[in-house]
């Protein structure tokens, strides 16, 4: 094989990749902005804070905001470092003032909705989420700050939340 077949064949190959990593990430793409658009997704946090800034890394499985068209959840159970006891708590309630801006260029969105659960909790969540399903969420209580979360935002069918037991 000669040197200009050997470059050819190795730009070729690298060609080939990028192709296949942009078809991939085409895919992955259509499939954040379809459950964003179905409002059936869950943000599984890698990290949480607290308003002071504290970030503290938790498990994902156990620490979400989950919403599922008119129905809403979420679930913090890591650290007394953001305020919550390790014990868990998963609030359910309903979903409401859903909206979405979604950025045509950069392929990000804006989310912002509201969960009002039973025992008369409620949170607004505002959640910027990149076109890779990375997403960043502020969750506030009568508009005060009170945790942040960081994670992957997956459609509700492809989560490994686990929700726990309900509080009423």
């Amino acid at each position: 094989m000669t040197a200009s077949a050997f470059a050819q064949s190795k730009s070729d190959e690298k060609a080939a990749r990028k192709a296949a990593k942009e078809k991939e990430e085409a895919l992955a793409a259509a499939l954040i902005d379809s459950a964003i658009a179905d409002q059936k997704f869950v943000l599984e946090a890698d990290y949480l804070a607290n308003p002071d800034g504290q970030r503290v890394a938790v498990e994902p499985t156990l620490n979400f905001i989950g919403v599922d068209t008119e129905n809403g959840a979420y679930m913090f159970a890591q650290g007394q470092e953001v305020g919550y006891s390790r014990g868990g708590l998963t609030v359910d309630g309903s979903c409401s003032n859903f909206s979405n801006a979604k950025n045509e260029k950069r392929g990000s969105h804006i989310i912002k909705f509201r969960i009002a659960a039973q025992s008369g909790e409620n949170i607004t969540v505002e959640m910027t989420v990149s076109k890779t399903g990375y997403a960043r969420a502020t969750i506030r209580e009568q508009n005060e700050v009170i945790l942040r979360a960081e994670g992957n935002l997956v459609p509700l069918s492809r989560s490994r939340s686990y929700k726990g037991r309900s509080i009423f």
